[in-house]
C-alpha cells in the first residue's frame, strides 16, 4: 500500500461520521426545537412512551374506577395542594404518585388495623398484592396501579423524555382518581 492509498483509505473511513457531525453542529438550533415533539426515548435497551401509557392507563381507568370515584381536574391540583402541573409536569406526576402511594398505605392501614406499614413505602412492588389479597383493589385497578407506578418511574428516571403539562394533567387527575377509589374503599376518606 502506497501512502497516496493509505490517506485515501483514512479519509474514506472519516469522511461519513465528519459529514454527519457538521450536519449536526450547523443544525443544532433546529434540532433542540424539536426535542419537546419527541413521544418515544429509548436509551440502550429500555424504551419508554409516556403518552402511549397514560392513554393505556386512562382507557382502563374509565373501566376500573366508578364514575363517582372520578376526580375532575380542578378536585385533583387541589388534592395536590399546589397548581405545578403547569410550570412543573415532572413535579406534578411525582406529587400524584406519592399521593397515591400514601392512599394504598393508609388503605391497608385502614383494612389491616395496623399503624406500622413503614416497610410498604421502603418495598413498593409488594403495594399491589397487598392491595389486591385485602380486596380493595380488583385484577383491572392493580393492572391500573402498577401502569401508574411505571409512569411515574419514567417521569422520574428518563430526565430526557419531555412530559407536557396535558400529559402531567391527565397523569395526576387518574392518580386522584385511584386513591379516592382507595381512600373510599378502606373508609378513610
Amino acid at each position: 500500500m502506497t501512502w497516496l492509498e493509505f490517506i485515501s483509505s483514512v479519509l474514506s473511513s472519516i469522511i461519513w461520521p465528519a459529514t454527519v457531525m457538521l450536519v449536526v453542529i450547523l443544525l443544532r438550533g433546529p434540532l433542540v426545537e424539536l426535542i419537546p415533539l419527541l413521544k418515544r426515548l429509548k436509551v440502550r435497551d429500555i424504551e419508554i412512551e409516556f403518552g402511549a401509557g397514560l392513554e393505556r392507563a386512562k382507557a382502563v381507568a374509565q373501566i376500573a374506577i366508578p364514575q363517582d370515584m372520578r376526580v375532575t381536574d380542578t378536585e385533583s391540583r387541589e388534592q395536590l395542594g399546589f397548581d405545578s402541573v403547569g410550570s412543573f409536569p415532572r413535579s406534578a406526576v411525582l406529587e400524584a404518585w406519592i399521593m397515591l402511594e400514601d392512599a394504598a398505605v393508609r388503605a391497608i392501614g385502614a383494612r389491616t388495623n395496623s399503624t406500622k406499614l413503614g416497610w410498604l413505602r421502603r418495598k413498593p412492588n409488594e403495594l399491589p398484592d397487598s392491595l389486591t389479597k385485602l380486596d380493595l383493589l380488583d385484577p383491572d385497578q392493580v393492572g391500573l396501579f402498577k401502569e401508574l407506578r411505571n409512569l411515574r418511574n419514567a417521569a422520574a428516571h428518563a430526565i430526557e423524555m419531555p412530559l407536557t403539562d396535558v400529559e402531567a394533567l391527565d397523569y395526576v387527575t387518574t392518580a386522584a382518581s385511584m386513591a379516592k377509589l382507595l381512600e373510599t374503599k378502606a373508609g378513610t376518606l
